[in-house]
């Protein structure tokens, strides 16, 4: 299976019109997909983007919840409702709602980001500075899983 990965930067039109990375199409095109499901995300000011059978997948479990549960009810109005259904023109560009746009506070370029099964699409510089974050994160974990502490610099050995 193949996995969108990297991160590819490109320019945003005020309409909202991009360019979606050609690695990107290529994983959806083998899918049999000329588009993917986006919708506000949980953790960041970003778009989670979802193509058909992580969307199938989603609504599963959406759906094995009580009918009449608020928590059921306020998952379908952040993702199903929220979202956006996007469809990749001949061109390899989308057009991004406006709310999905401002939620992510995206203006002039657009960061997709490699997720695995689905990838993200964010404002550049919230996403560089969340990246570092999570990277400096990521390196004391590693470090404490080795059983060494981490002072933030040098080799950590």
């Amino acid at each position: 299976m193949a996995l969108f990965s990297s991160t590819h930067i490109n320019k945003v039109d005020r309409k909202g019109r991009c360019s979606v990375p050609s690695a990107f199409r290529a994983i959806l095109s083998a899918k049999e997909q000329q588009g993917f499901h986006a919708h506000p995300s949980f953790k960041h000011h970003a778009i989670d983007c979802l193509g058909a059978d992580e969307v199938e997948a989603l609504w599963k479990r959406i759906n094995a919840l009580d009918p009449y549960s608020d928590e059921r009810e306020q998952l379908i109005w952040s993702t199903i409702s929220s979202g956006q259904d996007v469809q990749i023109d001949p061109d390899g560009r989308i057009v991004l709602s406006e709310a999905l746009r401002d939620y992510a506070r995206i203006d002039g370029e657009v960061a997709f980001v490699g997720m695995g099964p689905s990838f993200q699409i964010w404002n550049p510089t919230t996403f560089e500075e969340t990246r570092q974050q999570a990277f400096a994160n990521a390196r004391n974990a590693a470090m404490a899983l080795r059983g060494t502490a981490s002072t933030g610099g040098g080799s950590g050995t």
